[in-house]
C-alpha cells in the first residue's frame, strides 16, 4: 500500500533556531523549515522553501523472490514402475541431463501390437481408396468423351442455324430485290401508260383535225364540181354567163387546191402521232408483260423467304434440341461424377479417420515411451523430488527444476491500489540480505483478476488481492530463492521541479491558489502573494507552477499567517 507520511509543524518562538522537517515518501533533497527573526514586536513567522525536488508517488508491497524459469517435471504415462532415479535435490543439472527412469516394457508392447494393425487397416484403406479412384477416373474420362460428344453435335446444329440464317438473309434480299424490281417495272407501266395515253390523245386530236380539212377539201371539191358543171353547161349552150361561171369555177378550183394544199400537213401530222401513238402501245405492251414477269419472279422469291424462315425455325429446334441434349448429359455425368467423387471421398474419409485412432494410440504410446526419461529442460537446480527407486508412478510433479541464476519478484497489491499499477511500470527492490542495496527493475506482469484462494474445505474462492511480477535488471549475487522482498512500485515520477510541503498552497475567496512569499524590504519582512497551479503531488509535498516562483524563496506556512502581524504586499 502506498506510503502515508506527514510530518508535523508547529509555531517556533525560539530566534535563530532551525528545526529540520524532513519530508518522507519523496525522492531526493531534503526540505527545511525554518523560523526566522523579525523586529522588535514581531512575533516569528513559520516558512519554508520552495526547493527543487525529486517527486514520486509509490505503492510499497511485500513480496517473494522467486526464479525466473521454474519447471514442474511431470510425465502422462500409466502407472509404471521407477526404474532409475539419477539425481537428488539439491543437484544443479544441465539442460537434457537424465534425472529419472521409468519402465517402459509394457508400453512398447502395447507400441508394437498397435503399428502392427495399423499397417493392416493401412493396407485395406488404401485398396478401398484405389478401387474409388478407378472408378472416379473411369467416369471422368467417360464425362470427357460424352461432353465433346454433345459439344461437337450442338456445333453442327448451331452451324445448320447460322447456315439457315445467311441463306435467310440472301433470299430476304433477293426477294427485297424482286420487290423493288416489281414497284420499278409498275412505275415504268405507269410511265408508258401516261405516254400512251397522251399519244392517244394527240392521234385522237390529229383525227379530228384531219376530218375537218378532208371535210373542207370534199367540201371545196363539191364546190368546184358544181362550178365546173355550170361553166361547161353554159359554154355548151354558149351562154352569155359563160365567162362568169368561168371565173366562179376558177375560182372555186382555186379554194380546192387550196384545201387540198392545207390537207397535206394536217394529214403528215396525223400520220406521225398515228406512228407515236403506235409506238407507244407497243411500249406499254412491253411494260406491261415485263410486270407481269416481275410479279411472277417476287412471287417466287417470296415463297423462297418464307422457306429459308421455315428453315431457320427449323434450324432452331435443332440447337435446342441439341443444347437441351447436352445439358441433360452434362446432368447425368455430373451426378456420376459427383456420385463417384462421394465414394472416393467417402473412401478417403474412411481410410483417415478409420485410422485416427491407431495413429493417436501409437502416437500416444510413443509419447510416453519418451516421457519414460524425464530430463532437465534448462539448467538450473533441483529442488524437489518425490519419486524414488521401486516406486509405482501415478502421476503428479516427479521434479521441480528452477534457474538460480535469474530472479524476479512475486507480490500482491490490494484492490484500493491495483488502478495504479501498470504493466511496465519502474520497481525499486530490497531483501534482508542485501540491505540497502536497491535493485531495479520494472513491471512484467499484473493480474487482470484477484488471486484466487482455497478454503480449508478446498473450495476456491477470489480474494482482493492482484498478483504482480517484476523482472529484475541488476539482481545482486547474494539473491536466493524464496527470499522476502521488499517491492516500490513507482507509480509517477518527477525531476527536479519546484515543491514545497503540500499545506502552503493557499486558496483565496474565489478559488484561485496561491503561496504567499516572504521578502525582506528596508529591514521589513513583508509578504507577497504569487497565484500557482497545482503539478504533481505527492502525500506530503506539491509542485507548484507559476511565474515568478523561483528556488530557495521562502513561503509562509498559512496555519500562523493571519497572527503573524507581518505586512502584505499586494499581488501584482
Amino acid at each position: 500500500m502506498k506510503e502515508k507520511k506527514m510530518i508535523a509543524r508547529k509555531k517556533i518562538i525560539v530566534t535563530g533556531i532551525l528545526v529540520a522537517a524532513i519530508g518522507v515518501g519523496t525522492v531526493g533533497t531534503v526540505a527545511w523549515s525554518k523560523s526566522r527573526q523579525v523586529p522588535a514586536g514581531q512575533e516569528q513567522q513559520e516558512t519554508a522553501q520552495i526547493e527543487k525536488r525529486d517527486l514520486a508517488n509509490t505503492v510499497s508491497v511485500s513480496g517473494t523472490i522467486i526464479s525466473a524459469d521454474s519447471f514442474s517435471l511431470q510425465a502422462e504415462v500409466p502407472e509404471v514402475k521407477v526404474k532409475e532415479v539419477l539425481a537428488k535435490v539439491g543437484d544443479r543439472v544441465k539442460k537434457g541431463d537424465v534425472l529419472v527412469v521409468l519402465d517402459g516394457t509394457e508400453i512398447e508392447k502395447k507400441l508394437k501390437l498397435a503399428e502392427s494393425s495399423y499397417q493392416v487397416a493401412k493396407t485395406k484403406a488404401g485398396m478401398d481408396v484405389s478401387g474409388a479412384k478407378r472408378s472416379y477416373e473411369s467416369a471422368l474420362t467417360e464425362s470427357k468423351v460424352q461432353g465433346e460428344r454433345n459439344t461437337n453435335e450442338l456445333k453442327n446444329a448451331q452451324n445448320q442455324h447460322n447456315k439457315a440464317v445467311a441463306e435467310s438473309n440472301q433470299s430476304n434480299t433477293k426477294y427485297q430485290n424482286g420487290i423493288a424490281d416489281r414497284k420499278h417495272r409498275e412505275n415504268i407501266l405507269g410511265n408508258a401508260q401516261s405516254e400512251w395515253n397522251g399519244a392517244s390523245s394527240l392521234l385522237k386530236t390529229r383525227e379530228g383535225e384531219l376530218a375537218v380539212s378532208q371535210k373542207q377539201v370534199d367540201e371545196k371539191k363539191q364546190a368546184m364540181d358544181v362550178a365546173h358543171s355550170n361553166y361547161n353547161a353554159a359554154l355548151e349552150g354558149g351562154s352569155p354567163e359563160a365567162a362568169t361561171l368561168k371565173a366562179v369555177y376558177e375560182g372555186a378550183k382555186a379554194e380546192y387546191d387550196q384545201a387540198v394544199a392545207a390537207l397535206a400537213p394536217v394529214q403528215a401530222a396525223y400520220d406521225e402521232a398515228k406512228g407515236i401513238a403506235a409506238q407507244k402501245e407497243a411500249a406499254l405492251g412491253s411494260a406491261q408483260s415485263a410486270l407481269a414477269e416481275a410479279k411472277a419472279r417476287e412471287g417466287e422469291l417470296e415463297n423462297q423467304y418464307k422457306q429459308a424462315i421455315n428453315q431457320i425455325e427449323t434450324t432452331k429446334t435443332g440447337v435446342a434440341k441439341a443444347e437441351e441434349a447436352k445439358a441433360d448429359a452434362e446432368r447425368n455425368s455430373a451426378k456420376l461424377l459427383a456420385d463417384q467423387k462421394d465414394s472416393l471421398t467417402t473412401s478417403e474419409l474412411s481410410a483417415s479417420t478409420s485410422n485416427d485412432q491407431q495413429e493417436q494410440d501409437i502416437a500416444n504410446y510413443r509419447r510416453q515411451l519418451e516421457q519414460c526419461t524425464v530430463v532437465a529442460p534448462a539448467d538450473g537446480i533441483i529442488t524437489a523430488l518425490s519419486i524414488k527407486v521401486g516406486d509405482t508412478y501415478k502421476g503428479g510433479e516427479i521434479a521441480m527444476v528452477q534457474n538460480d541464476k535469474e530472479f524476479k519478484v512475486s507480490a500482491v497489491v490490494d484492490q484500493y491500489d491495483i488502478s495504479d499499477v501498470d504493466k511496465g511500470m519502474p520497481v525499486l527492490v530490497k531483501t534482508g540480505t542485501t540491505g540497502e542495496e536497491e535493485m531495479k527493475g520494472e513491471l512484467s506482469f499484473v493480474s487482470p483478476t484477484p488471486k484466487v484462494t482455497v478454503t480449508e474445505k478446498g473450495t476456491p474462492t477470489a480474494g482482493s488481492d492482484y498478483a504482480i511480477e517484476a523482472t529484475l535488471d541488476n539482481p545482486s549475487e547474494r539473491l536466493r530463492i524464496g527470499m522476502t522482498a521488499k517491492v516500490t512500485v513507482v507509480v509517477m515520477e518527477k525531476k527536479g521541479v519546484l515543491a514545497v510541503p503540500d499545506n502552503c498552497v493557499q486558496k483565496d475567496q474565489q478559488g484561485n491558489l496561491f503561496v504567499e512569499v516572504l521578502e525582506e524590504t528596508g529591514g521589513m519582512k513583508v509578504t507577497k502573494k504569487i497565484p500557482v497551479k497545482y503539478g504533481m503531488k505527492t502525500d506530503y509535498y506539491v509542485e507548484i507552477l507559476g511565474d515568478g516562483l523561483k528556488e530557495n524563496m521562502e513561503v509562509v506556512v498559512p496555519s500562523l499567517a493571519g497572527a503573524s502581524g507581518l505586512q502584505t504586499e499586494p499581488s501584482k
